[in-house]
């Protein structure tokens, strides 16, 4: 497995998730748009206390600018990640920027519902988009993966399930 190409194609999802998320950002900002029209519209149908118009726009207006501010925050993040990308220098030493491969070493992991094993980039600024391959180096796993070596373990747990797993660093780059 060469763990430098499977970096580049993260970091290559990662990029397009951006533009992805960058196109839901104007999708929700047209829904604003319209949602705001509506709220004019309703204003002038009169008692504003029994008008199921003017709640409705208040409600799609609220909607909008929740799904408005998420988007901007995952890209505000992305952003910051994706700056310091080209200055990654591949140390002794798992840190930001790092693309890991797990290999299960004990446990269920079947059990867990996780595979037995991951390849990841950790990511800073709480970036994480799993199915991607990208952990944040602030969640659990990839803070408990900094300054680690090819070789050291890591145990995750499920403890609603009351069960472990025990991963063994196989590589990273």
């Amino acid at each position: 497995m060469n763990l430098k190409e499977r970096s580049e194609a993260i970091d290559k999802k990662l990029i397009d998730h951006l533009t992805k998320l960058a196109e839901s950002k104007q999708k929700a900002q047209t829904k604003q748009k319209e949602a705001s029209n509506k709220y004019s519209d309703a204003l002038k149908d009169g008692d504003l206390r029994e008008n199921n118009a003017y709640e409705e726009a208040i409600k799609d207006l609220q909607n909008a600018k929740l799904e408005i501010v998420e988007r901007e925050d995952e890209i505000a993040k992305i952003n910051g990640s994706i700056g310091e990308l080209e200055n990654y220098v591949h140390t002794p030493y798992i840190s930001e920027y790092s693309t890991v491969h797990l290999v299960l070493e004990e446990g269920d992991a079947d059990a867990m519902g996780i595979p037995d094993e991951f390849v990841f980039k950790l990511f800073p600024n709480g970036t994480s988009v799993v199915d991607m391959g990208i952990i944040s180096c602030d969640a659990g796993v990839g803070a408990t993966l900094i300054d680690k070596q090819v070789g050291d373990k890591i145990r995750l747990k499920r403890d609603l399930l009351g069960l472990s797993a025990v991963y063994r660093i196989e590589d990273f780059y």
